[in-house]
């Protein structure tokens, strides 16, 4: 899977956020015991990147945001899906093992029995003149 795929998915998205809102719960906690003027900025500091982590994880559940996130996936893998069709007709098959057989075709062939056995997808037929 590549990054930008991670990136843009939903579920890497709420790890991450809630990954990054308990570090910064973390911090802010420990901070918090020891008030000297570094630990008050780091104090402040993660304070505020913990509201942040909170308003992004709560945007990823019943969001707009999140239902383009699932509707970018689902196109993703529709896509990923006809790259790799493997519904294909029994016409199809006929044209691939005659290609391979030089011109021949052989009607106990595998890829025709896959294919009788696959959905067929209607075509469109020209009619002649």
């Amino acid at each position: 899977m590549k990054i930008e795929d991670k990136i843009l998915d939903l579920n890497f998205q709420r790890k991450v956020a809630k990954t990054a809102l308990g570090v910064s719960m973390g911090i802010t906690a420990l901070t918090a015991l020891d008030m000297n003027a570094r630990a008050s900025r780091l104090h402040k500091i993660s304070g505020l990147v913990m509201l942040g982590c909170a308003i992004w994880h709560a945007g990823l559940y019943g969001s707009p945001y999140s239902e383009f996130l699932k509707n970018r996936k689902a196109k993703a893998l529709a896509l990923r899906n006809e790259d790799f069709d493997l519904n294909f007709t029994e016409d199809d098959a006929i044209d691939a093992s005659s290609a391979a057989s030089g011109g021949s075709v052989s009607t106990n062939s595998t890829a025709t029995s896959a294919a009788k056995t696959a959905p067929k997808r209607r075509r469109r037929i020209r009619k002649s003149a």
